[in-house]
């Protein structure tokens, strides 16, 4: 019961992680984007 609930604590940490860095990449890439946008208008 105890290694159940120490597995599921572990693959809800992995999926918190992936999520953060997935959010992470995905603000970089649109900030980048926002970057080159304003730069070609400028």
């Amino acid at each position: 019961m105890l290694f159940a609930l120490t597995q599921i604590n572990s693959f809800r940490r992995t999926i918190c992680y992936s999520l953060e860095m997935y959010v992470f990449k995905a603000m970089r890439y649109r900030l980048i984007a926002y970057c080159k946008v304003t730069k070609h208008y400028a």
